[in-house]
């Protein structure tokens, strides 16, 4: 077959840049991937919650990674699970267990096989809406927040479930049961739902002020709480979601998180964002993690110590009275090129 002028003027530099490649080639050096995929994080996760049990913490994020740490935070093991699920949240059930939440209308139970291996089993949530979060009453029963402004609750762990709903167009974000009685929900259009009777049925509230979408929330009792969102904001309620005033926070990041460290309060949030509340306004607490992405899940390790976690394969132990961080082994060699590549990441 002969080649018009076109085709051999085309032809010719191809050839020649497939010679030169060829004759040039060297052996390609994996060492660097290989080592990341032997570290228990890695730079593209992103965690998204947090748990901490009797005798051990778990983190989960996007495509069904679940890290479990034995040893308060020193070392993790790195798990997968089986389709690489988008883990939104995660719970400790009083019997030690721990139950993730998985985008996609299911929920993996974490338990012990004969051999005393750990391993996670998943269960289908009977439901259309998208689940959102997920608590584990002192009862252990689970409760999942969803879409159209759908509760569900199952007393089997997972293998079935009832569901209730307000039948309003409304996502409800948050879900923290107080005692085996009292319960809050927070959601879309600033929704305050309670219970009074275990779950069995939910009032709404007042809502919050200018329609607030609380992207976090936290009650100390029935009467107290916090929730934050977007712009650091943080509103406190002390008579049960009657009235709520807004704090000062001294920040302009999203807050992701809440959570309570004995008396304190901290909040997380974009950027790297991390608050402690001092019974009148919310101050930053200096940290060295090297990583500008989001805070997202934190989990009370002791009085001194708070674990967060987050984008950009960010797990860390803060040591919150002396404002010095420890992270653990994977995380120091990563965190320079992170800085680059993270700004600005989003949830």
């Amino acid at each position: 077959m002969k080649l018009n002028h076109l085709a051999q003027r085309k032809l010719v530099p191809l050839l020649l840049t497939l010679g030169v490649l060829g004759g040039c080639e060297a052996p390609l050096d994996l060492s660097g991937i290989e080592q990341q995929q032997n570290q228990a994080t890695r730079r593209f996760d992103q965690f998204k919650s947090a748990a901490h049990t009797d005798d051990r913490i778990v983190v989960v994020g996007d495509h069904g990674v679940v890290l479990t740490s034995r040893d308060q935070g020193e070392s993790w093991s790195r798990l997968e699970l089986s389709g690489y699920p988008a883990l939104v949240d995660v719970t400790a059930c009083p019997d030690g267990s721990v139950v993730a939440l998985d985008r996609s209308r299911k929920v993996w139970v974490s338990d012990t096989n004969d051999s005393g291996n750990e391993y996670w089993a998943s269960r289908g949530i009977t439901t259309e809406e998208e689940p959102l979060a997920i608590d584990c009453d002192p009862e252990g029963h689970l409760w999942v927040t969803a879409s159209f402004s759908t509760i569900l609750h199952s007393n089997d762990k997972g293998l079935g479930w009832a569901s209730q709903s307000l039948d309003e167009d409304m996502q409800l974000g948050t879900i923290q049961f107080l005692d085996r009685d009292s319960a809050v929900i927070t959601g879309e259009f600033g929704a305050l739902l309670k219970s009074i009777d275990g779950g069995r049925t939910w009032q709404r509230h007042a809502d919050l002020p200018d329609e607030f979408f609380p992207l976090a929330a936290h009650f100390a009792d029935t009467d107290t709480g916090w929730v934050s969102g977007l712009g650091g904001t943080v509103l406190h309620t002390r008579d049960g979601g009657q009235s709520w005033e807004k704090q000062s926070t001294a920040s302009v990041s999203p807050l992701y998180g809440l959570i309570s460290n004995g008396p304190e309060l901290y909040a997380a949030g974009d950027s790297g964002t991390l608050l402690q509340y001092d019974g009148a306004s919310w101050n930053p607490v200096a940290h060295n993690t090297g990583v500008r992405s989001y805070f997202i899940a934190m989990a009370a390790l002791n009085r001194d110590q708070l674990l967060v976690a987050g984008g950009a394969g960010l797990v860390s132990v803060i040591d919150v009275t002396q404002d010095t961080t420890k992270p653990h082994a994977n995380h120091n060699v990563l965190a320079e090129k992170l800085n680059e590549r993270t700004e600005g990441a989003t949830l």
